[in-house]
């Protein structure tokens, strides 16, 4: 029984450090998680899995990081001041140019 457990609890929040970063964005900007939710049209409930890390569609981070005033999601990863932000920075400037747009055209 703890086998069907097990990959269910390590996959359980695989988004954490991207769900760091929208929660600390939309603090930035001075909103809560209805007045997002009301932005992004989505409900409070997507915006608080989109937070704490539970995956969700692609297209919720889209919509999300647009109502909060971003172009896209990498957008919105350069912009938040977190130690996991400029790892996740780092990693990205190692990407060659065509790995990076790809990148950019999978998260916008």
């Amino acid at each position: 029984m703890p086998s069907r457990l097990r990959p269910r609890a390590l996959g359980a929040r695989p988004c954490r450090d991207l769900g760091r970063a929208f929660r600390l964005a939309r603090e930035q900007a001075g909103l809560n998680q209805r007045e997002l939710a009301e932005r992004a049209k989505l409900y409070p409930p997507q915006v608080s899995r989109i937070e704490t890390g539970y995956a969700v569609k692609s297209q919720f981070y889209v919509w999300t990081a647009r109502a909060l005033g971003y172009d896209s999601i990498l957008d919105l990863v350069r912009d938040v001041e977190h130690p996991a932000m400029r790892q996740a920075q780092a990693l990205f400037a190692l990407l060659t140019d065509e790995a990076k747009q790809r990148a950019v055209q999978h998260l916008t």
